[in-house]
């Protein structure tokens, strides 16, 4: 395996102990939005049950690609909990970007490609879902136009950051490409 395979993997690895870690911070943030709203059944069965395949697949596919993705998942669906436990309190939607923000140091595109896909998908089904009573809450008040005003701020920032994932990306190529000739330069002068 090429030198630079096995840094970006350990990167990987390691972006994928930071991300779980953050993971369960947004459990434990879900722990207290339950406190303050009375919402533990969603608590502990959405969150906790994240957090529980989120951790056992951080062991057996650390460092693979399907996890970076599947973690841009987890992540939104935490983020539509939160949203939901807090009665489409507005300013809990900011968990949505910063937490695609998050993803960025990924230093791949396809974990923000899928949040915010799985994000449009709650927002517009869940908000069809309010509109007939069904129980679940995206915004206190709102619209159609509304949730597509949000969609529109998720698409510029993922545009935004899977710009940025991808020349951070091509930057960790090439550094560990540059480490691998100088030590093979010094290992020559030997």
């Amino acid at each position: 395996m090429p030198s630079h395979l096995s840094h970006l993997d350990q990167h990987y690895r390691k972006a994928d102990r930071i991300m779980l870690g953050l993971l369960w911070l947004m459990f434990l943030s879900s722990l207290g939005l339950a406190a303050w709203h009375n919402t533990w059944g969603q608590a502990l069965l959405v969150g906790g049950g994240t957090v529980g395949v989120m951790s056992l697949l951080t062991q057996l596919i650390s460092g693979q690609r399907l996890l970076r993705g599947v973690m841009g998942a987890a992540f939104m669906v935490m983020a539509a909990l939160h949203i939901n436990q807090a009665g489409g309190m507005l300013e809990i939607h900011f968990g949505i970007f910063v937490t695609l923000a998050f993803l960025v140091y990924y230093r791949d595109w396809l974990p923000i490609v899928v949040a915010a896909g799985v994000i449009a998908v709650h927002h517009l089904s869940f908000f069809a879902l309010q509109s007939q009573g069904a129980g679940v809450l995206v915004v206190q008040e709102g619209s159609w136009s509304i949730i597509f005003l949000h969609a529109l701020y998720v698409v510029v920032e993922s545009a935004i950051l899977i710009y940025l994932a991808l020349q951070t990306h091509a930057e960790a190529v090439e550094s560990a490409a540059l480490m691998q000739a100088a030590k093979a330069l010094t290992e020559n002068a030997d």
